[in-house]
């Protein structure tokens, strides 16, 4: 999967497919300026997406996105994770059940280095489950 900034109003990500050639799949896009970015694949179906928006304070939002056997990526649902992030770093995990764990500075809270884990749930949400501060007065995670 493949995501940028297109003009100064809209970010967008594609499914790049390789094979003997490359191509693009279809595209999912949002309204807003990247500040920052991460992207995980907890299965081979799913793709969480979270991006913190400059023009929005640096609210984090995570999406999860389906892909389909056609190289689509539809929208399941998304959630709020932070008012104030930025410098963003996300990986999947999975011990009893599928989830992602983000970790990201936390500047609404006095740069803080935060870590959540958000799971996947019944394939079509994302809830936090937990967080941690992992050290305060820090500049990047």
């Amino acid at each position: 999967m493949l995501c940028f900034q297109r003009g100064l109003s809209t970010w967008i990500c594609r499914v790049l497919i390789a094979g003997s050639s490359i191509s693009l799949g279809t595209e999912f896009s949002v309204t807003g300026t990247l500040s920052g970015l991460a992207v995980t694949s907890p299965t081979d179906s799913q793709v969480v997406v979270c991006a913190a928006l400059s023009d929005q304070y640096r609210a984090t939002t995570c999406y999860l996105l389906s892909v389909s056997n056609t190289n689509s990526l539809d929208l399941v649902n998304s959630s709020l994770v932070s008012e104030g992030a930025t410098f963003l770093t996300s990986t999947f995990f999975e011990a009893d059940t599928t989830g992602v764990v983000l970790c990201f500075s936390d500047w609404a809270n006095t740069s803080q280095a935060v870590c959540k884990f958000l799971q996947i749930e019944n394939g079509n949400s994302l809830q936090e489950i937990s967080n941690v501060t992992v050290d305060t007065a820090i500049t990047r995670p």
